[in-house]
């Protein structure tokens, strides 16, 4: 390439990460783009380096193909291959995937699972732990920040984060790669942007198929955490999960499972011991708590819950190919 900068020159790069430090790479590039030449030079390079294409991020005058190899259906050991060439951005996924990189490759989990709070995390936490041990060996096992991670968006706060090309907040795929999106149906102004969502993320956009994350609950978790609040002494009423999937919990158990005229013995300044005033679980966290503590096995959960958990596993599976 030196010796030849007044010529018109195809240079063809075999593999040059195969005996060039990652360092070295970057002087190599830098060296292609930047070192002056009176004729022309154009550069072919064939490798399989992420860290090779992670250079050509800040160049604007690199062209990053996909090549892919298919062999006919036909038998016999003599089949002459087809090759597809594919152009595709610098920092395109899918290539990055062709080449097995995953984001662990660089200590960083796999995918992400954005939910709103706190307590979502904690619940699908502890359903994700307790459907794979229902799986008993017969499905992959995956890790928390290894396989996946939780990121968790605050509500209202998702707005400052684009998941649609029309959006302006910050690009959330670019900060955490493969994600699925997890969202309430506590707001019906919701309706239209869940929609674009939803077209957009395709099957990595979950809608609660109940109001809130508590409504997953099945009647007798609920019961148990109310037993622990209230003790032995505090008879409730008859309810079944369709009662409550698509109302506040809170205002739920205050209305229709405590017997009426009841004083609760919860530690609260208010009457609504159970529901803040938008109708939501008060202190949920703690509720939370009693919740998970009282759920031990898979078949505790409810049908919806069961849904929501195994499309997570389903994402998280797809995001952690196994090798081998």
């Amino acid at each position: 390439m030196f010796l030849n900068r007044e010529k018109h020159l195809l240079l063809f790069l075999e593999e040059p990460e195969n005996c060039l430090h990652p360092g070295f790479q970057r002087m190599l590039v830098d060296a292609i783009l930047d070192e002056p030449c009176s004729g022309s030079r154009q550069v072919f390079v064939a490798t399989h380096s992420h860290q090779f294409l992670d250079i050509t991020l800040d160049k604007d005058r690199v062209s990053v193909f996909a090549f892919r190899k298919q062999l006919p259906q036909e038998p016999g050991r003599s089949r002459v291959p087809n090759f597809t060439i594919t152009p595709a951005s610098n920092d395109s996924f899918p290539i990055l995937h062709e080449l097995g990189i995953r984001n662990s490759s660089v200590l960083l989990s796999n995918c992400t699972i954005w939910v709103e709070g706190v307590t979502d995390r904690a619940y699908f936490r502890h359903f994700l732990k307790l459907y794979q041990s229902a799986l008993d060996g017969s499905g992959r096992q995956f890790d928390e920040d290894i396989h996946y991670s939780f990121v968790e968006y605050g509500g209202v706060n998702v707005v400052h984060w684009s998941f649609l090309d029309e959006e302006s907040g910050t690009d959330a795929t670019r900060v955490c790669g493969e994600l699925m999106l997890i969202a309430d149906r506590d707001d019906e102004s919701k309706d239209s942007r869940h929609e674009a969502l939803a077209k957009s993320l395709k099957d990595k956009f979950v809608r609660l198929p109940v109001r809130e994350i508590e409504n997953l609950l099945p009647p007798e978790t609920i019961r148990r955490v109310i037993g622990e609040y209230e003790g032995s002494g505090c008879t409730l009423q008859d309810f079944k999960q369709s009662d409550y999937r698509d109302c506040y919990l809170g205002s739920f158990i205050q209305s229709s499972v405590l017997p009426k005229g009841y004083v609760s013995k919860r530690r609260v300044s208010t009457s609504q011991a159970y529901a803040e005033k938008s109708g939501t679980v008060r202190a949920k966290a703690a509720f939370a708590k009693k919740a998970i503590e009282a759920t031990a096995n898979w078949s505790d959960l409810s049908s919806d819950a069961q849904a929501v958990t195994k499309l997570i596993y389903d994402f998280i599976s797809s995001r952690n190919p196994a090798i081998g």
